[in-house]
């Protein structure tokens, strides 16, 4: 019910906007538009289409854009308002690298699913998109690291650290200077011994499993209930219809023939209520995202293991 009620209410906030918006500059626009109230209205109806998508960055410029002074003030003040709201919602992160002696790298590219963040890491916050992303790290000596991350809606200055792996070192041996003319033999260093590569264990198949939100327990619940009204006031009204039949028909009571009437109205709506629940409930499991799980099990020579992934 509190869900039903904002959104009522957004919407009917939203309506009295747009006909303030119509009252004091539609005459004006039907005429000859003004450049400034296109480019309000525009960044108007961008801003809500860009915050249901979840692209809060492209949605705080817009509302930012319609919130200014020069756009009609009944939109301006619904504009400022969403930018607060979005202030909040907008997460963050503080990106970081390390070398491979720990110590901070400060010239590395950052890319956020293809697109540039920042060619530096200087400590400070970046706001960011919420959602799955794939962030990726570039160091100027060509390193370069993938991190997939979950950001969180609302979560603010979340630290991701990468670490840069540096080159394989080479190491040369060198004989020592002979002290006369003969030549000195170097004996190559013994081979040390390779073991062949293990064939990788089994892995078992993967299975999917969705979380149940807690709103899809809820209608769940909500349709039994619905269901369980089903049955007994179809019940009641059946016994009281087949008693009224059976007893006094066709000279009962009016008021007798209403109250029975009236249970199976209540027995149908309960039924019509329970199935809508249900199906409410299964849609909110269904959009739920899977998670696969698998557990592999295997050995080599030196090694044994119990693997999982969830």
């Amino acid at each position: 019910m509190h869900v039903i009620c904002r959104v009522l209410r957004s919407s009917r906030v939203a309506l009295l906007v747009m006909a303030a918006w119509w009252a004091t500059d539609g005459a004006h626009t039907a005429n000859a538009a003004s450049p400034v109230t296109e480019e309000c209205a525009q960044a108007f109806r961008e801003t809500q289409k860009q915050r249901r998508d979840g692209k809060l960055r492209r949605a705080r410029e817009n509302a930012a854009l319609c919130g200014k002074s020069e756009c009609p003030e009944a939109m301006a003040a619904e504009c400022v308002r969403w930018l607060r709201e979005i202030d909040e919602s907008l997460p963050s992160v503080v990106l970081g690298a390390r070398d491979p002696s720990g110590m901070d790298v400060v010239e590395v590219k950052v890319s956020f699913d293809g697109e540039v963040l920042t060619h530096k890491l200087d400590g400070r916050a970046i706001a960011v998109d919420p959602g799955a992303h794939v962030l990726r790290f570039e160091g100027k000596d060509g390193q370069v690291v993938d991190r997939e991350v979950v950001i969180r809606q609302g979560e603010k200055d979340r630290k991701i650290i990468v670490d840069f792996t540096g080159p394989a070192a080479v190491t040369t041996l060198f004989a020592p200077a002979p002290s006369s003319s003969q030549p000195v033999a170097v004996s190559p260093p013994a081979a040390t011994p390779v073991m062949a590569p293990s064939t990788p264990p089994p892995q078992r198949p993967a299975a999917a499993s969705r979380n149940v939100p807690a709103s899809a327990l809820v209608f769940g619940a909500a349709g039994l209930l619905g269901t369980a009204g089903f049955v007994y006031f179809g019940l009641k009204a059946r016994s009281e219809l087949d008693d009224l039949r059976n007893g006094c028909a066709p000279n009962c009571d009016p008021s007798d023939v209403d109250s029975a009437r009236h249970k199976a109205w209540i027995a149908d709506a309960s039924l019509g209520l329970g199935l809508v629940c249900f199906g409410v409930a299964g849609w909110l499991v269904l959009r739920e995202p899977t998670k696969q799980s698998s557990v592999r099990v295997g050995a080599s020579p030196g090694w044994v293991g119990l693997e999982g992934r969830f």
